[in-house]
């Protein structure tokens, strides 16, 4: 598993605008398994985005 640290940096190098080109945050949350489906539901995923396996 991931360290937080290389997570934000992971999260800084997708969010930039070669790659999604969005907000760092966005990118984030969905690492650390934190979602919110934009009618004020929030939940904790433990099947995370991840890419690798």
């Amino acid at each position: 598993m991931l360290r937080f640290a290389n997570k934000n940096k992971m999260a800084d190098a997708i969010a930039d605008k070669p790659y999604v080109n969005t907000n760092k945050d966005v990118i984030d949350q969905r690492i650390m398994g934190l979602y919110q489906n934009g009618l004020s539901k929030t939940w904790t995923d433990h099947n995370y985005i991840k890419f690798y396996n």
